[in-house]
């Protein structure tokens, strides 16, 4: 899920595993909104079929430089790959150089909580 994220006045772009949400708060409005039984008036499209792997395999090809928040860790670098259940992530500070990734982390699609694009 693609979200806005603000930390005090700024507001940041990231990447929410609907799996790491674990709770929502909502109105009394908002809930029994929520009841109302939706009824689908169009085809679903594509790209609700895509999944957390597409995103990050697009931040992966465009070399985005991303904080990845994690159940034990948060790394900051460019997704280097992406594989089937883990990215592996270079961490570095801005700008990506060979000379200056510290080291590569492997981090579980399992794991991930956050993803904050810089």
């Amino acid at each position: 899920m693609l979200a806005e994220l603000t930390e005090g006045s700024r507001s940041v772009s990231c990447i929410l595993p609907l799996q790491a949400i674990q709770s929502v708060s909502l109105t009394p409005g908002q809930t029994r909104d929520s009841l109302v039984a939706a009824t689908p008036t169009e085809a679903p499209r594509i790209s609700d079929r895509l999944g957390l792997s597409f995103v990050l395999r697009d931040l992966c090809r465009r070399r985005r430089y991303v904080q990845v928040e994690s159940v034990d860790s948060s790394v900051r670098g460019t997704i280097d790959r992406v594989g089937r259940d883990h990215i592996d992530v270079a961490v570095h500070e801005p700008p990506r150089r060979s000379t200056f990734v510290e080291e590569i982390r492997l981090v579980a699609f399992d794991g991930i909580h956050l993803v904050k694009l810089a």
